[in-house]
């Protein structure tokens, strides 16, 4: 019997016809006829490998065929990848990573840089993706959301780790191509998948849905298919997290400056054995925080792909795709300043008043007992370290600011991301091909309402002591008289010093065409000549609003409604000191306070134009690139050129004094301002 078994499962056939072998030689009473040799007539059988070898063997003839650096990975059988959503998928190739929000693969970078420097493309256009987290939303970026995009779309993900000419630029860590599943490429006729199952999340304590479901149905003829695919998956999360976070410092980190830090002198140090001038430069955390974060992934959505081949010249395709996320999140901040301290600052930000006061004096903490520690980093620079360290204020001093208690409730967080492409393939001859793609897209993120509510901490100091990289450091607040959301006699505890609200959109949208050509030379070392065009036109803009408080006087919410932080907080993280856990007001105490916070108004009035942007951008591209390949394919590469031109308009609202032009109140009719005939005035 001939056999014909594919590259990767040749060893597994070798290994079944020498096992025939020897079972042969042990029979000697077998009839002569089997061990005949196989018929002419008879057929030569196939075996076929599928599974997750199929899908290896295919990522590795795409990297062995390719004439530059990629890599790649594939899913032959739908609904076997085990990732649960398209970045889970990606960081399995090396050298992607991925940046991970509150338990859940989000975005990808590429050489461990920014996300925003790698590329996302889907069928060879851009995507473009909401962000559910508010800060993503107020940013510029246009790195993808993948949290939006389930693993069960994916054909094939195609990683380009150099540039080349007909790649899309734009990409300047990498460019990454995701193609979803074509219906004449299905081996069945019919066929479908359902998947239902549930996650059950430790620290919520509870059990969401998922479900994904799809199916596919082609011609026998491979003239005409459909696929179509449904998901609907949520996920409870609960993060609980200790860190070096602080607001002033960058990023968390900072070094001791005696010219500023005036506390730190030979007499405040007496008997540690250092002199002022020894911590100059000594790196420290700016502060100690803990964080208690709640909240929902609800993603639903679906695609629709169809294919028709009218002649086997022309191949038409069609692809659909839309997904939508809830993501409401609750998160309480417990934070600590010492760095703030240190500066005599009475606030977060570090950029002057309130400052610290005693008696009418500002006044500097102190750092007592410090343990300093030498430290290599990866990159071989030595580095100093505060390893450990009390930071007090001057005996005598009343309790001033020592870091903040915060809680911001996002409701209404959401995200979607969806396009719709057409894309046609034409060979006129067997070495030219011509593909045309014509594709929309647009993603929105929006938060309905973030409020927020700030306590600061009052006390005369706190200490600490780092525990290693991977260790829960040890802290401690001083001269404490109560932890909940009151102010004792003393001046100490807790006092509510800010509450914010705000609804965000950010909106972004791209429709594009292209045109590519492919032609088979075979001369020598050259080997294909592509040659394309590409237009697209992009949009991105940021609304914002701000309802209006009903009084410039803060309010707090009834301190006898607070809670505290879950007696099973940081379980996994190890022993963590009491002074990290907090008070906070539960949703169903802050939403419905908040809410009587603040007037109904108009749209127009709560706008805030000096927050928005509307940007717009064209892009023109054209390219060629030849492709080599040497004898025998001992190497192979590409040569090219690409030229692009991109015009950017971007609007930014400027803000007009009251004094030139006067505000109008909700429901007044609008008087043009005679300071800027014809222009927008927004109430306000």
């Amino acid at each position: 019997m001939a056999c014909q078994p594919t590259p990767i499962a040749r060893a597994a056939a070798m290994s079944l016809l020498l096992g025939s072998t020897l079972a042969q030689a042990q029979t000697a009473a077998a009839p002569a006829a089997a061990a005949s040799a196989p018929k002419a007539s008879e057929a030569p059988t196939v075996i076929t490998v599928t599974g997750i070898r199929a899908s290896l063997e295919s990522a590795l003839n795409i990297k062995r065929n390719a004439t530059a650096n990629v890599d790649a990975i594939t899913a032959v059988d739908v609904g076997k990848m085990p990732d649960k959503n398209l970045a889970d998928s990606l960081q399995r190739i090396v050298g992607v990573a991925v940046r991970t929000d509150y338990d859940e693969a989000e975005k990808v970078s590429m050489r461990g840089t920014n996300p925003d420097m790698s590329l996302i493309l889907f069928n060879g256009h851009t995507v473009s993706g909401g962000d559910w987290y508010v800060t993503d939303q107020l940013s510029s970026s246009r790195s993808t959301s993948l949290s939006l995009m389930p693993s069960s779309v994916l054909n094939q993900a195609l990683v380009y780790k150099t540039s080349q000419a007909n790649i899309l630029d734009g990409g300047l860590a990498g460019t990454i191509n995701i193609t979803t599943r074509k219906p004449l490429d299905e081996p069945k006729t019919l066929g479908g998948v359902i998947s239902l199952g549930g996650v059950y999340a430790d620290l919520p304590g509870k059990t969401s849905p998922q479900l994904n479901a799809s199916f596919n149905w082609r011609t026998d003829d491979k003239l005409v298919g459909v696929i179509g695919q449904v998901f609907a998956e949520k996920r409870y999360i609960r993060r609980d997290s200790v860190s070096r976070f602080a607001y002033a410092g960058g990023s968390g980190w900072d070094v001791i400056n005696t010219a500023t830090m005036l506390g730190v002198t030979d007499a405040s140090l007496a008997g540690t054995g250092y002199k002022a001038a020894d911590l100059n430069g000594v790196r420290l955390p700016g502060s100690m925080s803990s964080e208690f974060v709640e909240g929902v992934r609800d993603r639903k959505g679906g695609m629709l792909a169809l294919q028709a081949r009218p002649t086997k010249e022309l191949d038409i395709g069609a692809t659909g795709f839309y997904s939508q996320m809830g993501a409401d999140n609750y998160g309480r901040l417990n934070a600590g300043a010492m760095f703030s301290m240190l500066n005599g600052w009475a606030n977060t930000t570090g950029t002057g008043a309130p400052f610290t006061s005693s008696n009418g004096q500002r006044v500097y903490a102190q750092i007592k007992n410090p343990v300093i520690i030498n430290e290599t980093t990866l990159y071989g620079d030595q580095l100093k370290i505060l390893k450990s360290a009390d930071i007090l204020f001057p005996t005598g001093t009343t309790p001033q600011y020592m870091g903040n208690s915060e809680a911001s409730l996002r409701s209404g967080a959401k995200a979607t991301s969806g396009f719709f492409d057409l894309d046609a393939t034409y060979k006129p001859t067997n070495e030219l091909t011509v593909k045309g793609l014509i594709s929309t897209t647009r993603g929105v993120g929006s938060t309905n309402l973030d409020q927020t509510v700030t306590y600061a901490r009052y006390g005369t100091g706190t200490s600490y002591s780092l525990n290693g990289p991977d260790g829960v450091p040890d802290l401690k607040y001083y001269g404490m008289s109560t932890n909940g959301p009151s102010l004792a006699p003393d001046g100490s505890g807790f006092a509510l010093v800010g509450r914010g609200i705000g609804s965000y959109k950010t909106v972004d949208r791209e429709t594009s065409t292209a045109l590519d050509a492919t032609y088979k030379l075979d001369r020598g070392i050259f080997t294909t000549l592509d040659g394309g065009l590409r237009f697209a036109d992009h949009h991105r803009n940021l609304f914002r609003y701000a309802p209006a408080f009903n009084s410039a006087t803060v309010a707090a919410p009834p301190a006898s409604q607070a809670a505290y932080y879950p007696s099973d907080f940081g379980k996994g993280l190890g022993t963590l000191s009491p002074d990290y856990t907090s008070f906070f007001f539960p949703r169903e105490v802050l939403d419905p306070f908040l809410q009587t916070q603040y007037r109904a108004t108009t749209p127009e009035f709560e706008r805030r134009v000096a927050g928005e942007i509307e940007l717009r951008e064209r892009q023109t591209a054209a390219y060629f690139m030849q492709s080599l390949e040497g004898a025998n394919g001992g190497w192979s590469g590409n040569v090219g050129l690409r030229f692009v031109r991109t015009e950017v308009n971007a609007m930014i609202a400027t803000p007009i004094a009251a004094t030139i032009c006067p505000k109008i109140k909700p429901g007044d009719p609008v008087v043009p301002c005679a300071a800027f005939p014809g222009g927008d005035q927004h109430r306000g």
